[in-house]
């Protein structure tokens, strides 16, 4: 659905934004669904590279879009460690899970 006129309607942009996200590890939403809320996420991955999760900071246009770049590096180092910790590498070599019940978790969803 289209909120605002921020937000992209035509395939070539969304592309485009796309790949802006995927280079930068962050996504935003600048008052493109509720006037004077700006969002900053990032993407939670598995071992496979796939989403499984994301995090997500949310404020006053005002201060979150003043900070976005630092606050979008930290969020995205941050789920970056998370999906390392869940077995993901950048590599695209599961890496070992120090936590039993987290490889038996893992197995089993």
């Amino acid at each position: 659905a289209v909120f605002d006129t921020l937000t992209p309607t035509e395939l070539r942009k969304l592309r485009a934004e796309m790949e802006i996200v995927k280079r930068r590890g962050y996504a935003t939403d600048q008052e493109e669904n509720e006037p004077g809320v700006a969002c900053i996420g990032a993407p939670i991955v598995n071992e496979a590279g796939g989403s499984v999760g994301a995090l997500s900071i949310s404020g006053p246009s005002s201060r979150i879009l003043k900070q976005e770049r630092e606050i979008g590096a930290t969020l995205a180092a941050t789920c970056k460690e998370i999906s390392r910790q869940m077995g993901f590498s950048e590599r695209g070599i599961p890496q070992v899970v120090p936590n039993r019940n987290a490889a038996i978790r893992r197995a089993g969803s």
